[in-house]
Protein backbone atom coordinates (compact mmCIF):
# COMPACT_ATOMS: atom_id res chain seq x y z
CA UNK A 1 0.00 0.00 0.00
CA UNK A 2 1.82 3.12 -0.90
CA UNK A 3 -1.27 5.20 -0.17
CA UNK A 4 -0.41 8.25 3.14
CA UNK A 5 -3.05 10.01 4.42
CA UNK A 6 -2.95 13.20 6.14
CA UNK A 7 -6.60 14.98 7.87
CA UNK A 8 -8.93 11.99 6.01
CA UNK A 9 -7.30 13.38 2.47
CA UNK A 10 -5.05 10.90 0.75
CA UNK A 11 -1.86 12.61 0.20
CA UNK A 12 -0.19 13.45 -3.58
CA UNK A 13 2.32 16.16 -2.89
CA UNK A 14 3.96 17.39 0.45
CA UNK A 15 3.40 21.26 1.40
CA UNK A 16 5.58 23.46 0.44
CA UNK A 17 8.79 23.99 2.33
CA UNK A 18 8.19 20.52 4.43
CA UNK A 19 10.82 18.53 5.08
CA UNK A 20 9.58 15.61 6.16
CA UNK A 21 6.57 14.13 7.98
CA UNK A 22 5.49 12.41 11.46
CA UNK A 23 3.09 9.46 10.48
CA UNK A 24 1.66 6.35 12.55
CA UNK A 25 0.79 3.22 10.69
CA UNK A 26 -1.77 0.51 11.80
CA UNK A 27 -1.89 -3.06 11.58
CA UNK A 28 -5.67 -3.50 10.78
CA UNK A 29 -5.39 -7.22 11.18
CA UNK A 30 -4.02 -6.87 14.87
CA UNK A 31 -4.57 -3.33 15.69
CA UNK A 32 -0.85 -2.44 16.92
CA UNK A 33 0.68 0.55 15.70
CA UNK A 34 4.19 2.35 14.80
CA UNK A 35 4.85 5.80 15.20
CA UNK A 36 8.02 7.36 13.24
CA UNK A 37 9.35 9.80 11.10
CA UNK A 38 10.27 10.47 7.39
CA UNK A 39 12.38 12.54 5.36
CA UNK A 40 10.97 13.73 1.62
CA UNK A 41 14.57 13.58 0.72
CA UNK A 42 17.61 11.70 0.78
CA UNK A 43 21.19 12.66 0.59
CA UNK A 44 23.13 11.69 -2.82
CA UNK A 45 26.19 12.98 -4.91
CA UNK A 46 26.48 14.10 -8.32
CA UNK A 47 29.16 14.44 -10.91
CA UNK A 48 29.68 18.39 -11.79
CA UNK A 49 32.87 19.24 -13.89
CA UNK A 50 34.86 15.95 -12.92
CA UNK A 51 33.88 16.29 -8.75
CA UNK A 52 31.86 14.61 -6.97
CA UNK A 53 28.78 17.39 -5.13
CA UNK A 54 26.23 16.94 -2.46
CA UNK A 55 22.41 16.89 -3.26
CA UNK A 56 19.34 15.87 -2.17
CA UNK A 57 16.53 13.63 -4.38
CA UNK A 58 13.34 12.39 -3.16
CA UNK A 59 13.09 9.50 -0.95
CA UNK A 60 10.83 7.03 -1.37
CA UNK A 61 8.66 8.26 1.30
CA UNK A 62 5.13 7.34 -1.20
CA UNK A 63 5.98 3.89 -0.41
CA UNK A 64 7.69 3.77 3.33
CA UNK A 65 6.20 1.15 5.61
CA UNK A 66 8.37 1.80 8.18
CA UNK A 67 11.86 0.71 10.24
CA UNK A 68 10.40 -1.65 12.69
CA UNK A 69 11.49 -5.12 12.06
CA UNK A 70 8.17 -6.69 13.37
CA UNK A 71 5.97 -4.13 11.83
CA UNK A 72 7.78 -5.20 8.39
CA UNK A 73 7.48 -8.98 8.87
CA UNK A 74 3.67 -8.18 9.73
CA UNK A 75 3.16 -6.06 6.43
CA UNK A 76 5.39 -9.08 4.30
CA UNK A 77 2.37 -11.29 5.44
CA UNK A 78 -0.42 -9.21 4.37
CA UNK A 79 0.50 -5.70 3.53
CA UNK A 80 -3.62 -4.49 2.44
CA UNK A 81 -3.99 -4.61 5.79
CA UNK A 82 -1.88 -1.58 6.67
CA UNK A 83 -3.12 2.16 7.04
CA UNK A 84 -0.67 4.36 6.99
CA UNK A 85 -1.37 8.54 8.37
CA UNK A 86 0.59 11.22 8.52
CA UNK A 87 0.21 13.14 11.79
CA UNK A 88 2.16 16.58 11.26
CA UNK A 89 4.46 18.01 8.51
CA UNK A 90 7.62 19.00 9.87
CA UNK A 91 9.66 21.77 8.28
CA UNK A 92 13.23 21.46 9.93
CA UNK A 93 15.30 19.03 10.45
CA UNK A 94 15.27 19.62 13.98
CA UNK A 95 11.68 19.88 14.24
CA UNK A 96 11.24 15.96 12.33
CA UNK A 97 13.38 14.82 15.20
CA UNK A 98 11.34 16.87 18.06
CA UNK A 99 7.79 15.60 17.14
CA UNK A 100 8.67 12.47 16.49
CA UNK A 101 9.63 12.18 20.24
CA UNK A 102 7.04 14.39 21.19
CA UNK A 103 4.60 12.38 19.21
CA UNK A 104 5.99 9.01 20.84
CA UNK A 105 5.42 10.05 24.34
CA UNK A 106 2.06 11.62 23.71
CA UNK A 107 1.36 8.33 22.94
CA UNK A 108 3.21 6.43 25.23
CA UNK A 109 4.44 3.86 22.82
CA UNK A 110 6.31 2.32 25.37
CA UNK A 111 3.93 1.80 27.92
CA UNK A 112 1.20 0.56 25.24
CA UNK A 113 2.12 -2.83 24.34
CA UNK A 114 -0.06 -2.33 21.13
CA UNK A 115 2.69 -0.48 19.82
CA UNK A 116 5.47 -1.72 18.05
CA UNK A 117 7.89 0.85 18.93
CA UNK A 118 10.16 -0.75 21.69
CA UNK A 119 12.27 2.72 22.43
CA UNK A 120 12.47 5.91 21.67
CA UNK A 121 15.14 7.73 20.17
CA UNK A 122 17.64 4.70 20.84
CA UNK A 123 17.16 6.48 25.01
CA UNK A 124 14.63 4.97 26.47
CA UNK A 125 13.29 1.32 25.73
CA UNK A 126 10.15 -0.54 26.75
CA UNK A 127 12.32 -3.21 28.48
CA UNK A 128 13.06 -0.76 31.41
CA UNK A 129 9.67 1.20 31.45
CA UNK A 130 7.55 -1.66 31.82
CA UNK A 131 7.64 -3.75 35.27
CA UNK A 132 7.24 -7.44 34.85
Amino acid sequence: MDTWIFNNNLVDTPPLNAVGFIYIITNLSNGKKYIGKKLLTMATYKQVNGKKKKARKESKWRQYQGSNKELLFDISINNHSIKKEIIEWSYTESQHNYLEVKYQFIYEVLEDINFYNDNINGRWYRKNIIQK
